[in-house]
């Protein structure tokens, strides 16, 4: 996996990856087109992120959106003028609205979740910590008018709960992201906006949130990653999680064919049924 030190060494220094020879070190070859990428962001099948989109079939993502717009937003029940959809380093976006009572689903950054002149005039009450457990839950345990709710999902150590080797149908999956879509249905169904967040806003919560649009506007991942990226530019599964994704598109095509469920030409959709 890891990249022939010695051929970048036989180079001039200039040919080396931006850093030099920290950055090197940090480094491997994709195995589909060859070039060096980061490590985190190769997936287990050591393919770069661009790769993993041609293998997936989300290429083209941004073709003919301006003819789409209207009527996929019409899915989330927002607009594009909602909030601060559409911005390119906000705290936060709205990527979802509750038909029933107006709340939303935000996802957001680490000082969204820790500022609560962010959080209450956008009615977060409950928040999703995509980040790892060294990372606290701000406002966890304090007594306030406005008390927050918690759940936690380390979504980047998803291996770990969920085969990845072998695993063509996405089994499990629905195990593990259910309690999570439940716990986000419960927050809605209360009236309470929910934050999805991790450090950025970006990768983790970003999966998280593109996971849930795919539960809750029953949409395939190719279209609920164009709608996420349309209200938060910066979503950006890459590799590893792009992988987790597809195989919870799999897992909800085969509970959506067991189940027999029709899909609502608009409004909003009930969730599925995950047992």
């Amino acid at each position: 996996l890891l990249l022939q030190r010695g051929d970048w060494l036989a180079q001039p220094a200039c040919s080396w990856p931006a850093g030099g020879v920290a950055a090197m070190m940090s480094m491997a070859k994709c195995s589909a087109c060859d070039r060096p990428t980061p490590l985190e962001e190769l997936a287990s099948e050591e393919m770069c992120t661009a790769c993993c989109h041609k293998a997936f079939g989300l290429t083209g993502l941004d073709a003919d959106w301006d003819k789409e717009a209207e009527r996929l937003f019409a899915r989330l029940n927002v607009v594009a003028a909602d909030g601060n959809t559409g911005g390119k380093h906000t705290d936060l976006d709205v990527i979802w609205q509750d038909v029933g009572t107006g709340a939303r689903v935000y996802i957001g950054n680490r000082r969204a979740a820790t500022t609560r002149k962010i959080l209450e005039p956008c009615g977060i009450n409950a928040i999703v910590n995509c980040q790892d457990l060294a990372s606290a839950n701000s406002f966890e345990g304090r007594e306030s008018a406005r008390a927050i709710e918690y759940l936690r999902l380390n979504v980047q150590h998803w291996p770990d709960e969920v085969a990845e080797e072998g695993n063509e149908r996405g089994a499990g999956v629905l195990d593990y992201f259910s309690p999570c879509f439940d716990w986000i249905d419960k927050s809605l169904e209360r009236g309470e906006s929910v934050l999805i967040h991790c450090y950025a806003g970006a990768h983790r919560a970003g999966t998280v949130g593109v996971a849930f649009l795919m539960y809750a506007a029953r949409l395939r991942l190719a279209e609920a990653l164009r709608l996420a990226q349309r209200c938060r530019p910066i979503i950006n599964p890459f590799a590893r999680l792009l992988k987790l994704l597809r195989m919870l598109e799999l897992a909800l095509e085969d509970a959506r064919h067991y189940a027999a469920v029709s899909l609502p030409i608009a409004g909003g959709p009930p969730p599925i049924s995950l047992s």
